[in-house]
């Protein structure tokens, strides 16, 4: 799920195809009243195959979305990314990784415009990884919190 705002939220995951076996992705988005799935074009499926959705990210003019697509034994084919401009979906297949990556799919998508950064082509802020907490951290009891707070600073969970 990703919100944008209260009144800007999306969700992906997948659905029973109407007729015959397996599931197809779904994208639906919440504006702040009720929520709609949206019509997404679909990538070429196997029969009995089946296609999900399974990260999605998005900021106010940008959502992307990845997931992958099964054969009938429900092994991973190859992962699909999808791009809503705002106004219509896209499809594309990502990039066949080969055999030395038989699980060809996304598990995370980061959207970034560069309105969001200014006209520029400049790289966003500098992210680092998510902290770990060492196992010398330990829970004080209170839902959530711990005796040594994690660091602070934008990371990349």
């Amino acid at each position: 799920m990703a919100a944008v705002s209260a009144s800007n939220v999306w969700a992906v995951g997948s659905q029973p195809v109407t007729s015959g076996i397996g599931r197809s992705g779904l994208a639906m988005h919440y504006n702040g009243t009720s929520w709609t799935a949206s019509a997404l074009p679909a990538p070429n499926v196997p029969v009995n195959g089946e296609w999900e959705l399974s990260a999605i990210s998005a900021d106010a003019a940008d959502v992307r979305a990845t997931g992958f697509v099964s054969n009938a034994d429900g092994l991973v084919e190859h992962a699909i990314v999808e791009h809503f401009n705002g106004t219509r979906w896209s499809l594309t297949q990502a990039p066949d990784l080969g055999p030395n990556y038989p699980i060809n799919t996304f598990n995370a998508v980061l959207a970034i415009s560069r309105a969001a950064y200014g006209r520029s082509a400049s790289p966003p802020p500098a992210t680092r990884p998510c902290p770990s907490l060492p196992s010398s951290s330990t829970s004080t009891g209170q839902a959530g919190r711990f005796s040594r707070p994690p660091p602070t600073g934008r990371t990349t969970c």
